[in-house]
């Protein structure tokens, strides 16, 4: 709950804002030891059951494979730099988020291994006539000397697109740096972003990031620099704060949002 500055994304500057999400979970093991379970948000119920949203898995010494509403293999595992605020990730044109391929509302299967500390990631979404659903993907993690590595390759039909990443921390100091790069059917040919976090007390941290995309044309070139803070306040709650502004090909728009988070 908090107020959000739009700037320019809806008619007035300032809203409230609130939301109340409630996800089920379910799990258990068979007698042969192998664990199963899912979730699924109360909101997507419905689409839980037709398996669009909300995701079952099965697990064990062969590794880990999920079907439902999953994210690519190589958004798994290259994944994003830390964003700001308590909800200013949720406001597309100020996400952090990198432009993975798939992550699409359609089933999609995921096989997760690991082995010495190399991980394994592949995923395909749901075969059909619509090509970027039929995303396949595959994602590597290897973590050495503190520093966990990313690498992740996906091909929609249309797209291809490399990614990579580096995440590690030090002295109170969390750092990520994030790659992706776009063959042939995107107008975004390489998407960067590098964030840090600093942990100024075990209750306070201080967040920045900044995110490049580079367009094939100076009209999808665009710049996010965010910059927020989390108080924990204990018991689940989090006090949350940011600023981000955004450079669309010459046109400035800032968004910023401060609120509360509840973790039952």
């Amino acid at each position: 709950m908090g107020i959000v500055n739009t700037g320019d994304a809806v008619g007035a500057d300032v809203q409230f804002s609130s939301r109340l999400r409630i996800v089920f979970t379910a799990s258990g093991t068979t007698d042969g030891g192998l664990e199963f379970g899912g979730s699924v948000r109360a909101d997507n119920a419905a689409a839980g059951a037709a398996g669009t949203a909300g995701n079952v898995f099965i697990s064990g010494g062969f590794g880990k494979l999920t079907m439902g509403d999953i994210d690519s293999a190589a958004e798994k595992a290259v994944g994003d730099v830390a964003g700001v605020g308590y909800q200013i990730s949720d406001v597309a044109i100020a996400s952090q988020e990198a432009g993975f391929l798939g992550g699409g509302d359609d089933e999609g299967v995921m096989y997760e291994y690991s082995i010495n500390g190399l991980g394994i990631i592949l995923s395909a979404g749901q075969p059909q006539a619509v090509s970027a659903n039929n995303e396949a993907s595959i994602g590597l993690t290897y973590t050495i000397g503190g520093v966990k590595l990313g690498y992740g390759y996906s091909d929609d039909g249309t797209t291809f697109q490399n990614s990579i990443s580096a995440a590690g921390s030090i002295a109170g100091l969390g750092l990520k740096a994030v790659w992706l790069e776009n063959e042939d059917g995107s107008n975004v040919e390489s998407d960067a972003s590098i964030s840090a976090t600093y942990a100024f007390t075990p209750a306070l941290s201080g967040t920045v990031f900044h995110r490049e995309l580079s367009g094939r044309t100076a009209a999808n070139d665009r710049s996010h620099t965010g910059v927020g803070f989390a108080y924990n306040l204990g018991g689940g709650a989090e006090l949350k704060g940011g600023v981000v502004a955004i450079d669309a090909n010459g046109a400035d728009n800032d968004v910023a949002d401060f609120g509360l988070t509840f973790s039952f």
